[in-house]
């Protein structure tokens, strides 16, 4: 055999042994490639491994043991250096650590004594134990177990001693001592302390989990096991030596390691940082980020580096998918409270902490561990915590102080503005310049602002309730009104923005267009920016360009926005907390998740700050962050967070408001999603109803409500009631959107589904053509829009038996809707639905089979056991069974399938129907005349 070659198994057979045994086989299949004869050689020596001969012993150790048997037991009451080995406490592929006793009698010690085997090791590993031992030596920290003693003994085996941690592993101890979430924080502070003290000294650990991390019985906590950590200047720390580390053949723990591990990049102390982030995320939610058990090392790469992790707060939900000996139950009872208690706690801030902490990007996590601990301080505090994108909060004395002239003025303010239209837009800015502006206004400027103020506050619908919503003959008298103010700039620009919005509120988009851009023009001529009313204008264009769905240029108009405010007001203001929220909306709609999330939370958070809990701004923001809950397939929560938001609303507005109706369409749809059906009927009734009372017929607003009740009454078979509402929806929107508008390729796509309800494919197929071209001529060919009518386009080519180009749709689906969602979103089961029914129609129901296994876990996972989704997947599931003909595994499916329809749905519908007709199939199928006569006959009764 070549020397190389041996080097090379030498070396991936070494670095195997260090790897955890359940990992170690992918691990080799990876490290081996395409070469049979090395991985055949590699394996042949971890077989022999398992029972060590005499030939896997050095000359020396032969001599030493000549007569023993090479066991750990062997070492026992052996004398190594001061040290009498009492038992072996842990073991690795390439050591022992063994609970030893100081013997030379000076004094009464004990120790935990590492002792290297040096009966197959590299010279990686020997330099790698040796480097530990010196690493240890430089670490003094009351949280670090610190080194004693070290030295090689008579045989050649290196060893050190150091502190015996008598305690539990940090998970253990605190599950054990049920500590809260509170006590948990303060604990892990102390493990940054010690990360933060190793990174002072240039020691990287690149090990960080639960076993590496002891709690003693009195809880202080300490640091063990530096076995692969890392110098980050070796010249300095281990005086020139440099332990070699293949890229890629590190030992690591994959559960806990960071991208850049898997990778096999530079390791940096943000490594570390991303395995804290790691093991605080166990510690709040009971299970780790990731599930990796039984992974290859190929799909561990594509998990921990591309996967976007469930948030701590919803992880609670899903532990039964890691662990099916663990509840949700359980991990909030070691913690002191419930589930949805614990749920509430880690929400927000506690989330926001650790998925910073676990960014994909070293340089996004914290700064160090130091910084770790200290947004961790803030937060037990409840002071603001620096994960939230510009959230340090100003004291009130603060926001006082930088309002001096504003709140000295307020009460001339009152007198003058009193009745003003703070509602003007769903979007209001912070009126208290635009009113101290107004104090300044020569007599006749303040004349025409108080009549404009007036004819606004009667012709916006948000104010008037619908008692003179058409007064736009007052709006043109004011508009003419202000361009007779050409020598009063500022005046004229308040005029025309504010009529812009007015326009923007009552759906007339371009010419709200034109006088928004002829005020920001204005403003902008006449200003030296930064300037107060530029920002206004810039975040108005914002507004009207996200409600044309043209969001490249309202996130540019609404960055500029916030950069604008930030140098105006600082950190905290209403202003800003507005803008945040309006880009989290852009942001969401153009599927930057990350990114728009901390800008929703904060916004909440600075609103609380400035107006208490009862306030408009507080409820927008909480119906907001229910909106992007469910944008990420979190229904339950969005549903808490628009129920939360309608409560506040009723307090402030009563039953008949906008936002009333913006709360019921949210909650019905959100309801639709869930599967309760006949709910979410009953919202959008409600919704519509408020809206016909209040806005114009032709608003955007009552297309919305008719679209959303036309696709709920899809669902419950009203299919004529819904073609009704769904084309009065489409009329109203090409009368007033513009021909690309998503609202109206969402409209042609309920059309086009109901069509295919009623078998008129053709017809479907036009629909969804119609809306897949304005959905990827605005959104763009990637966008979840998309992906989504690519799958109904499919499914429609699917009962015209057009298999080749809807498999086409179909996978292209499944590829856009995963670059948009988590692997395990509700969404993603569509397409694959769609692809197994491709191989139930051409007779492959084995390749049908994964699939249906594979949506049947997602939809459990998102909606329980019994929404409808499920029993229409179990149903189906169960046909393919039959056809594959496992009659007994397919009968508790099919008859699953079917209770759960006729309960969601009831017995008369399509989706019942069609479970029943699998039932006959299978016994028909498996010869069971009893049983096909019974469900014959019930699909007689379900026909007439």
């Amino acid at each position: 055999m070549a020397t190389e070659n041996w080097q090379k198994i030498k070396q991936i057979f070494s670095n195997a042994l260090e790897v955890e045994s359940s990992e170690r086989e992918s691990f080799v299949k990876e490290a081996c490639g395409d070469d049979r004869e090395l991985l055949e050689e590699v394996q042949s020596l971890l077989d022999a491994h398992k029972n060590p001969g005499p030939l896997d012993k050095s000359p020396e150790e032969l001599k030493q043991s000549l007569f023993a048997r090479f066991k750990t037991d062997s070492y026992k009451d052996q004398v190594i250096g001061k040290y009498k080995i009492i038992r072996e406490i842990g073991h690795g592929g390439m050591g022992s650590i063994f609970l030893a006793r100081r013997s030379d009698g000076q004094y009464d010690q004990q120790v935990a004594l590492k002792l290297l085997r040096t009966s197959f090791i590299s010279d990686t590993q020997k330099q790698r134990f040796l480097a530990e031992r010196q690493i240890l030596a430089s670490l003094i920290h009351k949280n670090i177990a610190r080194l004693m003693d070290g030295g090689i003994t008579q045989s050649g085996q290196p060893w050190f001693a150091m502190e015996y941690v008598e305690g539990l592993p940090i998970d253990e101890y605190c599950d054990k001592n049920h500590l809260t979430v509170k006590e948990r924080l303060e604990i892990f502070k102390d493990v940054c302390n010690a990360v933060q003290f190793a990174h002072q000294k240039l020691i990287v650990h690149r090990d960080l989990k639960p076993s590496n991390i002891f709690v003693e019985d009195d809880g202080s906590v300490k640091l063990l096991d530096f076995g692969i950590a890392k110098a980050l200047k070796p010249d300095e720390i281990l005086g020139g030596s440099r332990p070699v580390t293949k890229t890629g053949l590190l030992p690591l723990t994959p559960a806990y390691a960071s991208p850049e591990q898997i990778r096999g990049e530079s390791i940096t102390t943000a490594s570390d940082i991303y395995q804290l982030g790691v093991l605080l995320y166990e510690l709040l939610a009971g299970c780790t980020p990731y599930n990796v058990s039984g992974r290859s090392p190929s799909e561990i790469e594509h998990i921990i580096c591309e996967s976007i992790p469930t948030r701590p707060s919803t992880a609670i939900t899903k532990i039964p998918d890691q662990d099916s000996t663990v509840t949700p139950q359980q991990i909030g009872s070691v913690r002191k409270t419930d589930p949805e208690q614990l749920q509430r706690q880690l929400r927000g801030e506690l989330d926001i902490i650790v998925l910073k902490a676990m960014h994909k990007e070293p340089d996004r996590r914290y700064e160090s561990a130091g910084h770790f601990a200290s947004d961790i301080n803030n937060y037990l505090q409840g002071k603001p915590v620096s994960a939230h994108p510009d959230s340090y909060l100003y004291r009130s004395q603060k926001f006082i102080k930088r309002h001096k002239i504003g709140v000295a003025s307020t009460a001339v303010i009152i007198l003058l503005l009193i009745g003003y239209a703070v509602t003007i837009t769903y979007h209001s800015q912070r009126t208290q310049t635009a009113l101290e502006q107004a104090e300044q206004e020569t007599e006749k400027a303040e004349q025409v602002t108080e009549f404009m103020m007036g004819m606004f506050e009667a012709s916006d619908p948000s104010e008037s309730l619908g008692e003179n919503v058409t007064a736009r003959q007052l709006l043109e008298s004011g508009i003419n009104q202000a361009e007779q103010l050409q020598e009063q700039p500022e005046v004229q620009a308040q005029m025309l923005d504010l009529t812009g919005r007015v326009y923007m509120n009552l759906g007339e988009y371009e010419k709200a267009d034109e006088l928004l851009n002829r005020a920001y023009q204005i403003r902008e001529n006449h200003f030296t920016p930064p300037h107060n009313d530029i920002a206004e204008s810039l975040h108005n264009l914002g507004i009207l360009y996200w409600n044309r769905a043209q969001y490249s240029e309202a996130e540019n108009y609404l960055r500029d926005a916030l950069q604008m405010e930030r140098e105006l007001y600082g950190e905290s203001d209403e202003s800003i907390a507005n803008t945040m929220t309006s880009l989290a909306i852009v942001l969401k709609e153009l599927r930057e998740f990350d990114e728009a999330e901390p800008y929703y939370r904060q916004a909440l958070d600075m609103n609380r700050e400035i107006f208490g809990e009862s306030h408009e701004s507080v409820a927008y923001d909480l119906n907001n962050i229910g909106n992007f809950m469910e944008s990420q397939g979190e229904y339950t929560e969005a549903r808490d967070y628009y129920l939360e938001s309608l409560n506040l609303y009723r307090t402030l507005f009563g039953d008949t408001h906008p936002r009333i109706a913006a709360s019921f369409t949210n909650l019905g749809r959100v309801s639709e999603r869930m599967g309760k059906v006949e709910k979410a009927v009953e919202y959008h009734r409600d919704a519509l109803k408020i809206r016909r009372n209040i806005f114009d017929q032709q608003h955007p607003d009552i297309a919305e409500s008719l679209y959303h009740l036309g696709s709920a009454l899809l669902d419950i078979e009203e299919y004529k009631e819904s073609e009704v509402n769904l084309k009065q929806a489409l009329n109203i929107q090409k009368n007033v959107l513009d021909s690309l508008h998503p609202d109206i390729s969402q409209t042609l796509n309920s059309l086009g589904i109901l069509m295919g309800r009623i078998e008129n494919y053709k017809a479907s197929e036009n629909y969804y053509r119609k809306s897949l071209e304005i959905q990827q001529s605005r959104l763009g060919e990637t966008h979840s829009e998309s992906g989504l009518t690519m799958n109904n386009l499919g499914l429609t080519l699917i009962r015209q038996e057009q298999y080749t180009e809807a498999r086409q749709y179909l996978e292209q689906s499944l590829d856009v809707l995963l670059q948009n969602f988590e692997n395990d979103h509700p969404m993603i089961t569509y397409p694959l639905l769609g692809l197994a029914h491709i191989h139930l129609d051409t007779g492959e129901p084995e390749k049908a089979q994964p699939l249906l296994q594979r949506t049947l876990d997602i939809q459990i996972s998102s909606s329980g056991e019994n929404h409808w989704m499920v029993g229409l997947i179990k149903s189906r599931l169960g046909r393919c069974l039959t056809a594959m003909e496992k009659f007994e595994e397919a009968e508790p499916l099919l008859i699953e399938g079917y209770k759960i329809l006729a309960e969601e749905l009831g017995d008369t519908h399509s989706r019942t129907h069609t479970a029943i007709e699998n039932l006959v199939t299978l016994y028909d199928s498996w010869t069971k005349p009893e049983k096909l006569e019974e469900f014959k006959n019930l699909l007689a009764e379900d026909s007439q």
